[in-house]
């Protein structure tokens, strides 16, 4: 039976907005509008400002984002998240490159980026760094690979376990989960060592209470490997 490392992307995996990244990134090949990416900018000054919640923020700019996508052909926006994976990926970090080194030649672990992200992108970075899989916010496309309107983004708390649940996986194959914000604590739970990273107030506020494990910027993956490589 496999079991399941669950892994959020931005500030967890990297200690940043990778989105941030790719959607400028995206901007300069001319594949979104420069003031899409504008919006997200005000609503990141919003966020840090504390003038807008976590969540609020994350379902604004997934709504903005991939709302800016529709129309766009997948293919080019896959072609460019590559390319910005590739030249990200030494930001990963120390933990996490520690962790996909050992698990890989694990057959019976499994790695999943976990996101609010669209999955058919965060699939591209999965296998830039070495994970198996993702699971993300979902976008149709049609014959084309034009990308459509159907579109399910995962923020709340409750959506991500909803969309791992639906892959067939079962709660006690998740070895472990890694998230920093409210929208990880559905994976958390289902977790049987849930780990947070560096969380944001939101998180640490229940967490705390629960005892988990918190790892900050100078966490060594060898300390919790025995948790992990079971």
């Amino acid at each position: 039976m496999n079991h399941y490392l669950l892994i959020d992307i931005d500030h967890t995996l990297f200690p940043y907005f990778f989105a941030q990244k790719l959607m400028q990134s995206q901007v300069e090949k001319g594949l979104i509008d420069a003031h899409v990416y504008d919006s997200i900018l005000s609503l990141l000054d919003e966020y840090k400002s504390k003038k807008r919640p976590y969540i609020s923020t994350i379902n604004r700019w997934n709504e903005i984002w991939v709302n800016a996508l529709i129309g766009k052909n997948l293919k080019q926006i896959q072609a460019t998240n590559r390319t910005i994976s590739e030249k990200l990926k030494t930001d990963i970090r120390p933990f996490f490159k520690d962790l996909l080194a050992a698990t890989k030649p694990i057959a019976s672990i499994k790695t999943l980026l976990v996101t609010s992200e669209p999955e058919n992108v965060a699939e591209v970075l999965a296998s830039v760094i070495g994970a198996d899989g993702a699971i993300g916010t979902y976008i149709q496309t049609d014959d084309h690979d034009i990308i459509t309107g159907d579109i399910r983004v995962l923020t709340q708390p409750e959506d991500k376990p909803k969309a791992i649940l639906a892959r067939g996986i079962k709660k006690d194959q998740i070895l472990a989960a890694f998230g920093d914000s409210i929208s990880d604590l559905g994976i958390l739970e289902m977790a049987k060592h849930p780990f947070c990273v560096n969380p944001n107030n939101e998180l640490r506020q229940i967490v705390e209470p629960r005892n988990w494990i918190i790892l900050d910027d100078q966490a060594s993956f060898s300390d919790y490997s025995h948790l992990i490589l079971q």
